[in-house]
């Protein structure tokens, strides 16, 4: 069994005239969400293998945000194609990991975050009451994933274990 946790970066200050999108740092209010978060992700991080995480500022921001509550030995990897990836360019990063990495973690944005979770909570029939319609900024999802092979890694093969939202 594979396991998955999946990561909105923190909020972003909002577009500024000669910032590009990429280029956008977290806001004041990014940073709060990430002191909760944090606390909320304590000891749920144990055997993580690795962080897939967009290559813009604020994703990095965000992993450089929890990285003090992320094992020792977990590898970074900064990915330009989890640049506002839909969902299945998630699920084909996700394919693509190699067999050893057990327990992985994503750090993207929406929509493909947002439709990452729906595809999964619709396509098991899972109960959606505890997850909000979109993703919020450091909203972390938790899926356990019923394969053994990443390649067979698919929406239906998952499920939500839990949903963690930055409030205190």
């Amino acid at each position: 069994m594979k396991k998955l946790i999946l990561m909105r970066h923190a909020q972003a200050q909002p577009e500024q005239f000669g910032l590009s999108d990429r280029e956008r740092p977290l806001s004041t209010e990014g940073m709060q969400e990430l002191e909760f978060i944090r606390r909320k992700l304590q000891g749920k991080l144990q055997g993580l293998n690795a962080v897939l995480c967009s290559n813009v500022k604020r994703t990095r921001q965000t992993l450089e945000g929890i990285k003090q509550i992320l094992p020792s030995l977990c590898e970074s990897i900064f990915d330009d194609g989890l640049y506002h990836a839909p969902a299945a360019n998630i699920i084909s990063r996700l394919q693509d990991l190699d067999e050893t990495q057990e327990f992985v973690m994503i750090i993207a944005h929406n929509p493909g975050v947002s439709d990452f979770l729906r595809l999964v909570t619709t396509s098991t029939a899972q109960p959606s009451e505890r997850v909000p319609k979109i993703f919020p900024t450091s909203g972390v999802a938790i899926f356990e994933g019923n394969f053994k092979k990443w390649q067979e890694a698919s929406p239906p093969r998952f499920q939500l274990r839990d949903f963690l939202i930055p409030e205190g």
